[in-house]
């Protein structure tokens, strides 16, 4: 029950200061930070599942236009909502001044240490510890989206919530840490640069 406990605060640590700390650049921090948990996460005895077949690949596909697809109706419904409409666009400024491959290359990086941590080793222990399944798929989602508290955004905060619950889904079907990192990254790239939502 430690493991859990320490394993379940040590990122609350990890996005302060992702959203809070003033060294390098954005980017570059959530990426240094996210790859440490991945590593924590391996260490620890993560899953380490990263080949997938073409079944595997075509339902990873269909996830992330239907997660696309979810989001743009929630974009919809968030022009609504002044507040949340604003902090969807300070999302999108995050990215402001910097180069398509650079923040391309950092969003597959950091969706991939993400779910080597979140799904393959957080969502897995509390599918191993938590008697129910969904109990520790809404423990993970929770979690996930909570941590981003500290970006001060309560559209990030709901939407990590919302897609914490996708991909802790997802993990619980396949039980394979590549297809979520493949849904992940693509997702991340698709909403943010290729068809972003501002």
């Amino acid at each position: 029950m430690f493991r859990v406990l320490i394993s379940s605060v040590v990122p609350f640590l990890g996005w302060y200061i992702i959203f809070q700390g003033t060294f390098l650049d954005f980017w570059q921090r959530f990426a240094i930070i996210t790859f440490v948990l991945a590593l924590y996460a391996l260490v620890m005895g993560g899953d380490k599942k990263f080949r997938f077949n073409k079944y595997e690949l075509a339902v990873s596909v269909f996830v992330i236009f239907l997660s696309y697809f979810l989001f743009w109706i929630l974009k919809f419904i968030v022009k609504f909502i002044p507040v949340l409409n604003e902090d969807v666009k300070a999302v999108y400024e995050l990215a402001k001044g910097y180069d398509l491959p650079y923040i391309m290359v950092f969003l597959i990086l950091i969706a991939s240490f993400e779910e080597i941590f979140w799904r393959g080793y957080l969502t897995k222990l509390y599918l191993e510890k938590v008697n129910n399944p969904l109990m520790a798929i809404i423990y993970s989602s929770l979690l996930y989206g909570l941590v981003h508290i500290f970006s001060g955004n309560i559209a990030l905060v709901l939407s990590g919530i919302i897609f914490g619950g996708i991909m802790s889904l997802l993990y619980f079907v396949f039980g394979k840490v590549v297809v979520n990192i493949i849904v992940h990254a693509a997702w991340s790239v698709l909403i943010f640069l290729l068809l972003p939502l501002m």
